[in-house]
């Protein structure tokens, strides 16, 4: 059997203490209270998810209360907001053919959260070019539509992943 390093045996015994900063040899360590984790060792968040979760929440906040005043802007430049609503339609079309994956058990969940960003960029297009009086709040809403069911896939995977453990 081969011999263990000492300072290995050491922080096993022990547990491995964290000098206070700028201490050298021989420096008192932290204190050390048995059966609890020090607050190092506990997760920050304990929901990996729960930060995109937030944020998808503080970019529907955004779409709703300043989605009016880019989509104004967009109409009032015309040919930027053509050029740019028409890269934003092609890049979900291809996220359409990115999420169509048949052997994936999440195809119809994937292909549907994508159809509904590119449907909101389609009504946003229509808002720019056209400017139908009811466009602007239908834009409005399907793109709300898509980061709520984005939001709904993120915490029903969540749950499925807790049952299947």
């Amino acid at each position: 059997m081969r011999e263990r390093d000492p300072g290995i045996l050491r922080a096993e015994r022990r547990g491995h203490a964290q000098a206070f900063p700028g201490a050298g040899r021989g420096a008192r360590t932290a204190p050390k209270v048995r059966g609890t984790l020090r607050h190092e060792d506990r997760p920050v968040v304990k929901d990996k998810r729960l930060p995109e979760i937030a944020w998808l929440l503080v970019i529907a906040v955004l779409v709703a209360l300043g989605g009016d005043t880019v989509l104004r802007f967009l109409g009032a430049n015309r040919a930027l907001g053509t050029i740019l609503l028409g890269i934003a339609i092609l890049g979900t079309v291809v996220m359409i053919r990115r999420a169509y994956d048949p052997a994936s058990p999440t195809v119809r969940v994937d292909v549907t959260k994508a159809v509904a960003y590119c449907a909101a960029a389609v009504m946003a297009l229509v808002t720019v070019d056209w400017h139908p009086h009811w466009a602007v709040r239908a834009c409005l809403t399907a793109a709300e539509v898509a980061i709520v069911f984005e939001i709904f896939v993120i915490v029903s995977s969540q749950r499925a992943g807790s049952a299947q453990r």
